[in-house]
């Protein structure tokens, strides 16, 4: 289903395709990177980073890299016509992961940088991989007011929208919210 500014699919991954990227992500993190979002105390939540050049070397991540390329672009094609690059090498995929011991939320932020040499980030994606049922940590969007995007709160949910819209994660009131990042750079905007 669509938007104006952004798709979603309910049902992209299957429970035990979403176990298992979320227990890949975790095993092959990359300690080496860091999310740069500059936020000082007020975002809470673990963040662990993957290189796609790792998780391709699983035959089933390298499958399901597969079919989120096909997804983004047929919702690319058909919502945002923006130009993007496929994944690669030097792609990450963020795990985070929120909390309610510590009210666990990331603050209102935008994806798209604009001062990398490779390109801006054009999609954002996430993949809600959550192990259990959490409350709270509801995904919100703004466009002129708060806007929250309840689909994304089913395991194994995705959502694409544009890198430059401001989100946020509120906080979680009970368990732990998962969610897988991948973000589609393009070209830098002219």
């Amino acid at each position: 289903m669509a938007s104006f500014k952004w798709w979603y699919k309910t049902d992209f991954l299957s429970e035990q395709e979403s176990d298992y990227f979320r227990e890949y992500l975790k095993a092959n993190k990359n300690n080496n990177i860091h999310d740069h979002v500059k936020q000082g105390r007020r975002k809470k939540c673990d963040v662990y980073i993957s290189r796609i050049l790792d998780i391709r070397s699983s035959a089933n991540m390298d499958v399901l890299f597969k079919r989120l390329e096909y997804l983004v672009t047929h919702a690319n094609y058909r919502q945002f016509a923006v130009d993007i690059y496929p994944l690669n090498n030097y792609s990450n995929v963020f795990l985070q992961e929120y909390k309610a011991t510590n009210s666990g939320h990331y603050s209102y932020h935008h994806d798209a940088e604009q001062d990398d040499i490779a390109g801006d980030i054009k999609l954002s994606c996430i993949i809600n991989v959550s192990d259990k049922k959490y409350s709270g940590g509801e995904f919100m969007l703004f466009d002129g007011q708060e806007i929250e995007i309840p689909e994304l709160n089913h395991k194994g949910s995705l959502l694409i929208f544009p890198g430059n819209i401001c989100h946020s994660v509120k906080p979680v009131k009970k368990g732990t919210r998962s969610s897988a990042i991948i973000w589609f750079m393009g070209p830098r905007w002219r």
